[in-house]
């Protein structure tokens, strides 16, 4: 009887390290830097897609949809989609009336809320800066029309730095 109980301590122990060590492997992955610029434009009222380019532990090339309704940015990307959202903390904006242009310089701070496939219970956060540029319409005389009419051409560029964290799946 000895023999078989210490036989089965072993096998309840050896149970409980591998349990422990592959729910620590799935849970405990390690923070690092991560880079994510998305570029898109409106050209003459039409949207082009939003293109991304991801570095650190989300990695790769991709697009990206923002739904306004949700407040949830998705990013797509070949390994899976990771889900954004964000929190303005400042708004600037800047005329240029000779131009017939401005710039919005948007804020903040964004939160990683998960994901799916390889980006599956991905975390993290940071900051990020957004750029907007927009050209105005001018008239047949070549005045700038101003907030009366939309603008001919919006560029957007958005920086989000920070950290993230990818499970091991």
């Amino acid at each position: 009887m000895g023999s078989r109980f210490t036989a089965s301590m072993a096998l309840c122990l050896a149970a409980f390290i591998l349990t422990v060590a592959t729910a620590g492997a799935a849970v405990s992955a390690q923070s690092r830097p991560e880079r994510l610029t998305l570029r898109g434009a409106t050209v003459h009222g039409v949207d082009t897609p939003i293109h991304v380019i991801a570095a650190g532990p989300i990695h790769g090339r991709g697009t990206a949809e923002d739904n306004e309704r949700s407040g949830v940015l998705t990013i797509n990307l070949h390994a899976g989609s990771v889900f954004v959202t964000n929190k303005t903390t400042s708004l600037r904006a800047r005329l240029d009336t000779r131009r017939c242009s401005a710039t919005i310089t948007e804020k903040g701070t964004f939160r990683i809320v998960g994901g799916t496939r390889g980006y599956r219970h991905t975390t993290g956060g940071g900051t990020y800066v957004t750029v907007r540029k927009l050209i105005g319409a001018r008239s047949a005389s070549g005045a700038c029309e101003g907030r009366s009419a939309p603008p001919r051409a919006v560029y957007v560029r958005t920086v989000l730095t920070g950290s993230a964290a990818v499970p091991a799946s």
